[in-house]
Formats: C-alpha cells, sequence, structure tokens
C-alpha cells in the first residue's frame, strides 16, 4: 500500500465519511465570502493569541502557502461570510496525516 493511503482522507475511502472529525475550532483572524455549492479549504497557520490567519494569496498554483502554513481552515459547503473573531474549523497538518 502507499503511503498516502495511510492518510487519515485516504482511510475511509472510497465513500466513507472520516472516522472522527479532525481538527478543533479557533476564532478567525480574517475575512473572508464564500458563494455556495462547495467546500473550501484555505491554507493557514495560528497567530500567537490561536487566531487563524491564512495565506493572502489563494492562488492553486502558489505553493509558497503550504510552507507557511500549518494547516487548513475549512469552509462549510454553504455560503458564508466570515469576519475577524467568528469560529472556523482549523486542522492542522499532522491531523491530516502530513507533517
Amino acid at each position: 500500500m502507499r503511503w498516502f493511503l495511510h492518510a487519515p482522507p485516504f482511510r475511509c475511502w472510497p465513500g466513507g465519511g472520516w472516522l472522527e472529525r479532525p481538527g478543533f475550532d479557533v476564532a478567525a483572524a480574517f475575512s473572508k465570502s464564500k458563494k455556495p455549492g462547495r467546500r473550501e479549504f484555505l491554507r493557514a497557520r495560528l497567530t500567537p493569541e490561536g487566531h487563524a490567519e491564512v495565506f493572502r494569496s489563494e492562488g492553486s498554483g502558489r505553493i509558497s502557502g503550504l510552507s507557511w502554513a500549518e494547516g487548513l481552515v475549512e469552509l462549510p459547503d454553504e455560503a458564508v461570510e466570515i469576519r475577524p473573531g467568528d469560529p472556523v474549523r482549523f486542522l492542522p497538518y499532522p491531523m491530516l496525516g502530513l507533517t
């Protein structure tokens, strides 16, 4: 079995859900508007105060954000308007099987 099949998202594959929902809720240190229709994951890290800040440039081809980030912020499928202080789900890389 390849190494990536040991990561939590692939252990529940095919068609299953997470065995246990990874991550934890923290306050947002950013603003973001999102339309409905798909779940989004933003590259993020925690501030010294424990709030999630996201990488300024969201382009999928910008790999510099991957090394800057400590994990991902998960935005739900439905439309959302995130403001600083709102709760968001933070998924640290180690909880996703990535280090």
